[in-house]
């Protein structure tokens, strides 16, 4: 199945005893404010679901995202058991309790925003890898930092290896961001990947790493979407392939953390200059929704707000209890406790690892 999405003005033809009714409606643009260079916020925002599965009622979901430029930000990887363990007298002070007590330590997005384990100012905290259990709150599956295998690859886990920088060399001045496969474990990109976490499932997949015939072998399963993108006056259509299908747009929904990257149709003189990196985006939503809802909005022009922006690829991070954000109110209170950060979701809640936002060198 192949849909094409714009941003226009939509004529919605209904047919009712002969008459030819038509209802023009318009996406409403995702509200985007700069607070910081190559730093955007969108906080309390809702997106209302365009592509309603059959026979479904309107619905809605509430979120707040961040959207960071990969040449002046970059994602790291904390491992709260370790954080734990390196930082207690800091993490005891910083919550003024007896640093003999680790048992009570608050281990959230909150405790790795306030106790700094990097020299970098950090701009968000969101949660990486699934813990096993709330009582367990170790990874289930790979985790890797620096090159060090904290937690193993498991087969049956989560459908997503997260490599937070998959450049092609060192020349290059920012992160390149991908994902492998779970099932695809004898690749030896996640071998190499120095920093990986086992996530999913994927939203939107990777253009690069999908087999086109996938989707149009299975009409039923997969969708492409054509979104056009517009750079300097000129249309480009680039393809979506969509990672849930119809079949799971009636699940359960959750609180769901999302990571995104996008296509933002920059260029420069060279590939390696850090001004033609990848948009980051992180997603929280404060109301349930489905992986499905999610896909929807990633897909829509409305979301990225800004003509020259497409969607390129999309994971499910952990999310229910554990869907939380803290970040800074803007670039100039990175300095860290300037004033009181930006809360979304439960982030006290003890995870297993996170991933961070920290200012580039």
């Amino acid at each position: 199945m192949i849909k094409v999405r714009l941003l226009i003005f939509a004529a919605a033809i209904f047919f009712s005893e002969g008459n030819l009714k038509i209802a023009e409606a318009a996406e409403a643009k995702i509200v985007w404010k700069a607070i910081g260079p190559g730093l955007e916020a969108a906080d309390a925002q809702q997106w209302s679901v365009i592509d309603l599965p059959r026979g479904a009622k309107p619905r809605s979901f509430k979120f707040s995202a961040l959207r960071f430029h990969l040449g002046y930000y970059e994602m790291r990887l904390v491992s709260i058991g370790d954080f734990a363990r390196l930082k207690s007298v800091q993490i005891a002070q910083d919550q003024k309790l007896a640093k003999d007590l680790p048992a009570l330590f608050e281990l959230g997005v909150n405790a790795v925003f306030r106790t700094n384990p990097f020299n970098a100012p950090i701009v968000a905290v969101v949660p990486a890898g699934f813990a096993i259990s709330s009582e367990k709150p170790t990874n289930l599956g790979l985790l890797k930092i620096d090159g060090i295998e904290k937690s193993r690859l498991l087969l049956k886990g989560p459908s997503a290896i997260l490599c937070l920088d998959n450049a092609p060399s060192p020349r290059f001045q920012y992160q390149v961001p991908t994902f492998f496969r779970t099932r695809d474990t004898n690749k030896p990109e996640i071998d190499d990947c120095r920093d990986a976490v086992q996530v999913g499932p994927r939203i939107i997949e990777d253009p690069k790493s999908t087999a086109k015939n996938e989707f149009e072998n299975d009409p039923d399963k997969y969708q492409i979407e054509t979104y056009k993108q517009k750079i300097d006056g000129k249309v480009v259509d680039v393809p979506v392939y969509q990672g849930i299908p119809e079949s799971a747009a009636s699940a359960t929904p959750y609180l769901r953390t999302v990571l995104a990257i996008d296509d933002p149709g920059r260029f420069g003189k060279t590939v390696t200059n850090k001004e033609v990196a990848r948009n980051a985006y992180i997603v929280v939503t404060t109301t349930p929704a489905t992986l499905w809802d999610l896909q929807d909005m990633l897909s829509s022009p409305a979301f990225y707000a800004n003509e020259r922006y497409a969607p390129h690829w999309a994971v499910n991070l952990p999310g229910d209890n554990y869907a939380s954000m803290i970040r800074v109110r803007s670039v100039d209170d990175a300095r860290q406790n300037q004033s009181e950060p930006i809360k979304v979701g439960a982030t006290d809640q003890r995870q297993a690892s996170v991933l961070v936002v920290t200012r580039r060198k």
